[in-house]
């Protein structure tokens, strides 16, 4: 069994109505990230009877690229897929995941930490702790 059908569709994004041209790879919306249950088994196979909307619920950053993790918003159904070429960057750093470590304590791990690169809002922050006298 193949483990990904390439299916080359547009579509009009349910939740911020962005004309979508697909690549064959396209499954989720490159402004919003929300995409539509649609495979059931396989990356590609449309045989999902659920049909509702996909929320992106968290983003994981590593070898050089984010991943995306999603919850249907109709049967639970959970996965995580590959960022697109064209998915809005500034989203995928405000997904990025939460990883507890062993204090307890909450450390979140973004794009911008692990690559030493900043945020467009954060190069557009001015540094409150500088002293300009």
């Amino acid at each position: 069994m193949k483990n990904f059908k390439k299916v080359k569709e547009d579509f009009v994004c349910e939740k911020c109505g962005l004309v979508v041209s697909g690549d064959g790879y396209t499954d989720h919306c490159p402004k919003c990230l929300w995409g539509k249950h649609v495979d059931k088994d396989i990356p590609g196979d449309r045989q999902s009877d659920c049909r509702a909307l996909m929320e992106a619920i968290e983003t994981e950053y590593q070898k050089g690229g984010f991943r995306i993790h999603y919850k249907c918003q109709g049967c639970d159904h959970e996965f995580w897929v590959r960022e697109g070429k064209e998915d809005d960057r500034e989203k995928l750093i405000e997904l990025s995941v939460i990883i507890r470590n062993d204090v307890g304590e909450n450390k979140k791990t973004n794009f911008a930490q692990k690559t030493g690169k900043k945020t467009s809002k954060e190069r557009g922050r001015k540094d409150s702790s500088r002293d300009f006298r």
